[in-house]
């Protein structure tokens, strides 16, 4: 029953402009100044960067050998620091369920990368910077259809969260409860293809505290080998440094090195959990407010100074649909050289023809119930009406994950307006 659930979770992931703004982007990106909306809250934090630096997490066995544990994809002999651990009846239901899971995404894989070797051809076998917002620990999808690229940024609510020491949890017989949350954690992202952050708030502050141990697995489930983790924050003017406090740092995020252990390519993923609405965020009255884009001084730099290439938006929320995304919603528009995502990202009236050649897959009738309101009559119009090529998306993926009634918009830039 375990492994026909989990079965179906993976698969279903697989399944699944205004010119004022432009001035804002601009100076936020140039001068680092925070800048503050008639809808900011007066009651914002202070997240005072600390000079302490932060222990780094360096390129060693043990890192290598507990990502190789939480990714449960290979033999550990007797000889590994954590081969003990996998003598655990629940860690060996783990990964038997996880390899009968794999087995069949890896079938299914075929068909996408084939797929995105064809249809995005100019940025699929070519190196660069992917940005991938409200992303989750979503590895899969981004190494699946960018797997040349050399920086993945991953942004999203979620906390960061730390990794386990497994001795503690050995000695206090935690382990299975344990793997357990970590099998129920990617239970629910596998389930939707994106974290459910209401979810994910109350799974995250119990025993799996964060997306951390989902990118191990998903790092080694994919094929590398991890070869470093630090802990990152972001200064003003976007700079990446060490992070110490996480109650005095934000964004709170990581910085892994990892190497595929086929062609030997090095990338970089950073992940860090933010918020990305134009004004203040908190998860809940008990959880820090986070700054938004309107004044924070440390996100849009740091975004720029990354050459973005490309832009993927999936199981998004719909929340660039709303005004209180518009800096991102912008930000996206002007940095971005291509833009590959289903509905729930930027709608589709604010792609103008005049700088973007667009090109449409698979089939678009109307959001799932959840977010009915969202239903783009504009978008549904091009797809009825023929006024774009409409081309065959042979997998399911996204809210609406069966095949046949999966959608994406592949949008390439005209012209360079940014950067």
């Amino acid at each position: 029953m375990c492994k026909g659930y989990c079965l179906y979770l993976l698969l279903s992931l697989l399944g699944v402009v205004s010119c004022g703004q432009s001035d804002v982007l601009e100076k936020i990106a140039e001068t680092g100044q925070t800048l503050v909306t008639e809808e900011t809250s007066n009651d914002e934090q202070d997240y005072t960067l600390t000079d302490t630096l932060a222990i780094t997490l360096a390129c060693d066995s043990a890192h290598r050998a507990l990502g190789c544990f939480l990714g449960a994809n290979q033999a550990v002999s007797p000889g590994d620091p954590n081969y003990r651990y996998t003598l655990s009846s629940t860690y060996a239901e783990f990964k038997s369920t996880m390899d009968d899971v794999w087995t069949r995404v890896d079938r299914k894989k075929e068909t996408m990368q084939k797929w995105a070797k064809s249809e995005l051809s100019d940025v699929h076998e070519s190196n660069g910077t992917l940005f991938y917002p409200f992303s989750g620990a979503d590895l899969l999808h981004a190494d699946l259809f960018f797997p040349q690229f050399d920086t993945l940024l991953f942004f999203a609510l979620e906390p960061a969260g730390s990794i386990p020491e497994l001795s503690t949890l050995y000695a206090d017989e935690n382990l299975d409860a344990y793997l357990k949350g970590l099998h129920k954690s990617l239970q629910d992202i596998l389930n939707l293809s994106f974290f459910r952050t209401k979810v994910m708030q109350v799974q995250f502050k119990g025993n799996v505290d964060g997306t951390l141990p989902l990118f191990l697995h998903f790092i080694a489930r994919t094929g590398h080998e991890l070869l470093s983790i630090e802990p990152v924050t972001l200064a003003v003017g976007g700079k990446v440094i060490p992070r110490v406090n996480d109650t005095m740092n934000y964004p709170v995020g990581y910085r892994f090195s990892i190497r595929n252990m086929v062609n030997e390519k090095q990338k970089v993923i950073y992940y860090f959990a933010c918020n990305f609405q134009d004004t203040s965020f908190a998860l809940s009255d008990s959880d820090p407010l986070m700054p938004g884009l309107a004044n924070d001084s440390t996100i849009i730099p740091f975004l720029v100074s990354q050459n973005i290439k490309a832009t993927y938006l999936k199981s998004a929320s719909y929340l660039l649909h709303r005004r209180s995304f518009s800096i991102m919603r912008q930000f996206i528009l002007d940095y971005s050289s291509h833009i590959i995502q289903d509905d729930s990202g930027i709608p589709y009236k604010y792609f103008d023809e005049s700088l973007w050649s667009l090109t449409l897959f698979g089939s678009y009738s109307a959001p799932i119930p959840l977010f009915a309101e969202r239903f783009e009559e504009d978008l549904h119009a091009a797809y009825r009406e023929g006024s774009l090529a409409v081309r065959n998306l042979p997998f399911g993926i996204g809210y609406n994950s069966m095949v046949g009634t999966s959608n994406m918009l592949y949008a390439r830039k005209l012209q360079k307006l940014k950067g």
